[in-house]
């Protein structure tokens, strides 16, 4: 699966100016079986790592898409951040609350 049709994956990001950050899986999924499997019964379990905190770099694991078969994992797919989020400072929060007057 190469997760061409797969909409980033929009988060919250705490202590940023940035209110959000897009994840976006970092490979492709390939699983071989050697037992006939019917890859219909693949399954896809998206996670995203709770509290989720500036600074952020581009391409840090924030999550994964969890690839089931028959009810056990068969893979695992990291979702990494499309691009760096930096930590507000005290300035920023200042700056913030001013603008509201």
């Amino acid at each position: 699966d190469d997760h061409s049709d797969m909409e980033p994956l929009n988060v919250i990001v705490e202590e940023s100016m940035e209110q959000n950050v897009l994840l976006r899986p970092k490979d492709m999924f390939r699983y071989i079986s050697v037992n006939k499997d019917d890859f219909e019964q693949i399954t896809e379990e998206i996670t995203v790592y709770e509290k989720i905190k500036a600074p952020i770099a581009k391409g840090e694991e924030l999550g994964a898409i969890i690839y089931h078969l028959n009810g056990a994992e068969i893979g695992r797919i990291a979702l990494v951040a499309e691009k760096d989020i930096p930590k507000a400072s005290y300035q920023d929060y200042i700056k913030k609350i001013l603008s509201y007057f």
